[in-house]
């Protein structure tokens, strides 16, 4: 994955979501170096018909793709940055009323923004997180000097977000054939195109072996 939106969401699209009106507002796409190798992600922030907001996030891990949607979360005790940068990996926290487990720790840059992005939300900013999880939660700190956010998020379906917001797929977009503009709009794509050139390729072939066969047998009667 890279810069590329890789899914069929954009910024103005609407839906409902959660029993609201949700509009994409932004798209942004982030970055983290994980053991020498870089990962990115896309966030599509949504802002309901109340004016809240909350972020889709689409990733890629160990099991393919992944959606979770994050909302703001304020524990009872909110942690300060000092504490937050003294977690371990596998470490055990509670901030959410059960036990959690610290899976990462890391940092994120954003890459790319597009639309109209949270404020604090800027190109090139770089913050420290960590994520803990347990039975399909993730819980991400992220703090950047001593300010400290929380963000508490679920796994979505693809087929959940896709009915939100009345798409019939979500399928992930191959940059290498998509169109660099980013205007593919699910119908066929470079490669189903050229794919249909093969397969006609190969039926008319086929047609012209069957005609000279035909002849040849003409000439011999």
């Amino acid at each position: 994955m890279s810069l590329f939106n890789p899914t069929l969401l954009r910024v103005g699209l609407a839906g409902r979501l959660g029993g609201l009106r949700q509009t994409v507002t932004a798209r942004v796409v982030l970055s983290t170096v994980v053991k020498g190798d870089t990962y990115y992600w896309n966030e599509y922030y949504l802002a309901d018909e109340d004016g809240a907001e909350t972020v889709l996030v689409f990733e890629e891990d160990h099991a393919g793709y992944v959606w979770r949607w994050f909302k703001d979360y304020v524990p009872l005790r909110p942690p300060a940055a000092a504490w937050a940068a003294s977690r371990r990996l596998g470490e055990r926290i509670d901030l959410t009323g059960e036990d959690m487990r610290v899976t990462l720790i890391s940092q994120s840059l954003v890459r790319l923004v597009e639309g109209r992005a949270p404020a604090g939300v800027e190109l090139n900013d770089l913050a420290n997180y960590f994520n803990a999880e347990k039975s399909g939660r993730m819980l991400v700190v992220s703090w950047t000097g001593e300010e400290v956010d929380c963000y508490l998020g679920e796994v979505l379906s693809a087929g959940q977000v896709a009915q939100a917001f009345g798409l019939s797929s979500l399928r992930v977009r191959n940059p290498a054939t998509a169109s660099a503009t980013n205007d593919w709009n699910g119908g066929a794509s470079p490669s189903d195109f050229w794919n249909w050139v093969v397969a006609l390729g190969a039926f008319a072939l086929v047609g012209l072996v069957i005609a000279a066969v035909v002849l040849q047998e003409d000439r011999i009667e």
